[in-house]
């Protein structure tokens, strides 16, 4: 089989995978890879915090890790693997939000408003997408 026509099956079966995928039902004009966000305020911090603080927005990224506050809300860290810089997303309701255990490496998406940056971007008042 020549180049173009493995081309041509590679190209129409990364066009099925994506027409399934649970995202292609969300409208993602208004969102934002954590993994960017989180490199933004790493390289410009004074213009980062400038663009996105007190906003409200809807971020794409992967569980890197999750635990309980001290207050028993779940706290989700968007990272992606290997990366030091991340997104901190304080979800509100936990309890009523995650009815079944969330999975370290899966991708998620989250809004909330971005109140700051200590070490990490974080997040407030989070709820998941579904």
């Amino acid at each position: 089989m020549n180049q173009f026509y493995k081309a041509i099956i590679i190209t129409a079966i990364s066009s099925l995978i994506f027409s399934c995928s649970p995202l292609n039902s969300i409208n993602l004009n208004n969102t934002y890879k954590a993994s960017e966000i989180a490199l933004e305020f790493k390289i410009n911090y004074k213009k980062a915090i400038s663009t996105y603080e007190g906003k409200s927005l809807t971020l794409i990224g992967r569980i890197d890790q999750y635990y309980k506050n001290k207050e028993g809300e779940i706290v989700i860290i968007l990272a992606e693997k290997g990366k030091t810089e991340g997104v901190k997303c304080n979800l509100i309701n936990s309890s009523k939000q995650v009815k079944k255990p969330l999975k370290q490496g899966k991708n998620i998406i989250i809004k909330g408003k971005c109140v700051g940056f200590n070490e990490m971007v974080i997040f407030d008042k989070c709820y998941i997408i579904p």
